[in-house]
C-alpha cells in the first residue's frame, strides 16, 4: 500500500518538476518551444512594435527597423539574434525573443 503511495509520489513530483521547466522554457526563450516567426522577430528587433514584418531568406532574416533602415539579422536556436545594418555595417544590434514578442494584444 504505501509502496504505491510512495511511486505516485514521484511521479507527481516529477510531472510537476517538467511542467514547470516547461513553463520557464517558454516565458525565458519561448522560441525554443514555438519558433521563430516573421512577426516575433520582427517585434523583438523593433522594441515590441510589430508594424514592419521580417523577410527570410537563406539562413538569414531582413528586418526592417522604424526609423533606422533595414537590418540583416542572424537567429541562434535559443531564439536570440545579432544583427548589422545593412548600409552601414559596424552599426550592430542584438537581442532575444522575449514571450511579449510572441504574445501580443495588438
Amino acid at each position: 500500500m504505501w509502496t504505491a503511495v510512495k511511486i505516485a509520489g514521484i511521479v507527481a513530483a516529477m510531472v510537476v518538476t517538467l511542467a514547470f521547466l516547461c513553463l520557464l522554457v517558454l516565458v525565458t526563450r519561448p522560441a525554443v518551444l514555438l519558433g521563430v516567426s516573421d512577426s516575433s522577430l520582427a517585434s523583438s528587433v523593433n522594441g515590441g512594435s510589430t508594424s514592419e514584418r521580417c523577410q527570410s531568406s537563406s539562413g538569414e532574416w531582413i528586418c526592417p527597423v522604424e526609423g533606422v533602415g533595414a537590418y540583416r539579422v542572424w537567429v541562434d536556436w535559443m531564439g536570440c539574434w545579432k544583427g548589422v545594418r545593412v548600409d552601414d555595417p559596424s552599426a550592430r544590434i542584438d537581442g532575444c525573443i522575449e514571450l511579449g514578442d510572441i504574445v501580443t494584444f495588438d
